[in-house]
């Protein structure tokens, strides 16, 4: 089978859009797009396509310096040499290794400390021995684990543990989010091989592939692989032979791992457990908390918010692969803030609310005391650091987890902890598991994961499975919300007060908006005193020219996102994107309690070319016919989907 390179080029074509009344901005963004390239002319687009300047394969640290070949992968302090990074397979493949082999399977033997990089999806069994990975062991007796290893991650090393050697089998997993390869270039070239969409196609070629070393990938992608140091191996281990319940904070600077150190630590937490719970049928089940403070790209939410999230199952995903539905097998969010770099700076003491009412709400919301985890921000000054003993003395920590501190930031903080600190703890200095990711950049991973929570459905028939929806959003139907007289939809709307009044409708509308819903009766008195009409009367709600007005912490929470698709000043209506999963909790406030807060999140350039990708992407006999389904699904479902908030009518773009 020819495999597909990353040169080859597929042919497109290009169009117009015509319309008689006045165009959202979707279709301005889709409009102008399209006027940039000739009409006569074919134009031709590789896989994946980027814009210039961003190109998959680079990263720029935070000096600027642009980083492109996988050899300047930085070499932490833990003792793995820069080739043995290169190394990412050590088993070999041979007539005793192999022991059955067919189109969706494959049965291997292992050796002792064999360790073994696959590239795709796929879900491996343990027939005997015992086997390791991203930081859980297996055994003949644990369940078949489902792996999604992709590309933008560090590769997930299965590593034989047990002196006798072991026995695996890897089986074809479908693909999730295949179908949004329809939408955006984004989803494309992240996996081993094309598309596995149906049964028929998992029966004639593997969903994965195994990479023996970084720089031999077939479509020269710079891989890495995710080698565990035996230190970081102690403290896994040390994490769970606590008797008391432990508060453990991870600090550190930009990309050196935090995220994939707690990731390690619930696999091993989690997977004995469940074996436990399989030994020891009715025993209690085992939860871990995590108050993850990474709002640019945190690891269980979509961006924008500090949550606090109750997780009960391994998972062995790459993280722009998960669901964010409510009935997910693995966790659910207990509560979560809006949080932006304007606010989390420029705001602190809201900023330290909203963490205060997480910590709060860890004790409100459980029964028992499960274990804490408090996955922090990047640290960039001395202030931070000092924030941090704050937090640290608030959330009664217990263990410090300090990843890739230079010595003297590490000092200062060790000299802090003794004289605000009450009670005894312990501060462990861990190496820096941090990798740069090549294939796709920082923003383009933000946008992969905000583009998934809108386009997933809503199902709740499967539950450790997930459908997308790989329709445009321009094509879906939206909520019609008025602004203006008795009937408004929502409360107001904040914005950040350095937006020049004169243009606030233009920087709102095709933007981002967070829904807060609030119960603050002291914040509903004040924004009915400060709303500001401004241009074409937008509620909007500001304290005064140079402060944000945010609800109370304590009595608000995030509920979903939208996209702003059109603002309609003759009706005084926003047509809003709203995704299918925040359906039913949008539909538990009044929509006087609904605030919509824009400043969240970047400008939403993927929205504006989903239509242009698809229309590349189809045919156009299969185009028509997809067409013509999504309309048939935008009619059925409107009936429920119109009946959320306030004031609606039935308009389909």
């Amino acid at each position: 089978m020819s495999k597909r390179k990353l040169g080859e080029y597929t042919t497109i074509s290009n169009g117009h859009v015509k319309s008689e009344r006045t165009l959202t901005a979707f279709e301005v963004a889709r409009a102008r797009l399209q006027a940039a390239e000739s009409a006569d002319a074919k134009a031709v687009l590789t896989e994946p396509t980027f814009d210039d300047g961003d190109s998959p394969y680079e990263s720029n640290d935070e000096d600027g310096a642009t980083i492109i070949s996988s050899d300047a992968i930085p070499v932490d302090d833990s003792g793995v040499s820069r080739e043995d990074q290169k190394v990412m397979s050590t088993w070999l493949a041979s007539d005793q290794s192999i022991l059955n082999s067919d189109a969706f399977s494959v049965t291997l033997r292992m050796k002792y400390h064999d360790r073994l990089a696959n590239l795709g999806t796929y879900s491996l069994r343990v027939l005997r021995g015992t086997v390791s990975m991203l930081g859980a062991d297996f055994t003949n007796k644990s369940p078949a684990q489902r792996v999604l290893a992709s590309a933008t991650q560090a590769l997930p090393l299965i590593v034989c543990t047990s002196t006798t050697g072991a026995d695996i089998l890897l089986f074809n997993l479908r693909r999730p989010m295949q179908a949004l390869c329809r939408i955006s270039p984004l989803y494309r070239s992240l996996w081993n091989t094309e598309a596995i969409q149906s049964p028929e196609d998992a029966s004639s070629r593997r969903s994965f592939d195994r990479i023996d070393r970084s720089d031999q990938d077939p479509l020269g992608r710079p891989l890495t692989a995710l080698h565990v140091p035996e230190s970081v191996k102690d403290v896994l281990v040390a994490g769970i032979n606590a008797k008391d319940p432990p508060v453990i904070l991870v600090a550190g600077p930009r990309q050196c791992g935090k995220s994939t150190f707690i990731k390690l630590l619930l696999n091993n937490i989690l997977s004995r457990n469940q074996s436990h719970s399989a030994q020891n049928p009715g025993s209690k089940r085992t939860t871990v908390l995590v108050l993850d403070l990474k709002y640019q790209c945190p690891a269980y939410t979509p961006p924008g918010q500090i949550s606090l999230v109750e997780i009960y199952k391994d998972s062995y995903e790459a993280a722009h692969c998960q669901s964010y539905r409510p009935d997910n097998s693995y966790r659910r969010t207990l509560r979560a803030h809006a949080m932006s770099k304007e606010l989390w700076e420029d705001d602190p003491t809201y900023s330290t609310k909203c963490v205060a009412d997480l910590l709060s709400y860890c004790g409100m919301s459980l029964y028992a005391k499960p274990p804490l985890i408090i996955n922090t921000n990047a640290y960039r000054s001395t202030s931070d650091l000092y924030s941090l003993v704050s937090l640290s003395k608030e959330a009664c920590v217990t263990r410090f987890i300090l990843m890739g501190l230079d010595p003297y930031h590490e000092g200062l903080l060790r000299d802090a902890l003794p004289i605000t600190m009450q009670g005894k703890y312990d501060v462990i200095r861990l190496p820096s598991l941090g990798i740069i990711n090549r294939v796709r950049s920082e923003q383009q991973l933000q946008a992969i994961q905000i583009m998934s929570y809108f386009h997933e459905r809503a199902l709740y028939s499967s539950i450790d499975t997930s459908e997308w929806d790989p329709t445009p959003l321009d094509n879906l139907p939206r909520f019609v919300v008025s602004y203006g007289g008795c009937s408004r939809g929502f409360a107001g709307i904040i914005l950040s007060p350095s937006i020049v009044t004169s243009l606030r409708h233009v920087v709102l509308e095709g933007s981002i908006v967070t829904l807060i819903a609030t119960e603050d009766p002291a914040f509903t008195a004040q924004y009915q005193n400060s709303l500001e009409p401004g241009v074409h009367s937008l509620p909007y709600i500001a304290k005064n020219d140079m402060d944000f007005v945010m609800p109370d912490p304590t009595c608000s929470c995030v509920v979903g996102m939208a996209i702003v698709a059109r603002i309609d000043f003759n009706s005084k209506t926003i047509e809003l994107i709203i995704p299918r999963l925040c359906e039913e909790s949008l539909s538990k406030y009044k929509p006087e309690n609904i605030v919509l807060l824009h400043g969240c999140f970047p400008n939403p350039d993927w929205a504006y070319k989903e239509r242009l990708s698809a229309d590349r992407h189809d045919v156009a006999a299969k185009s028509s016919v997809l067409d013509n389904a999504d309309n048939r699904w935008a009619t059925s479902q409107w009936s429920r989907r119109k009946s959320v908030l306030g004031e609606y009518q039935d308009r389909t773009p």
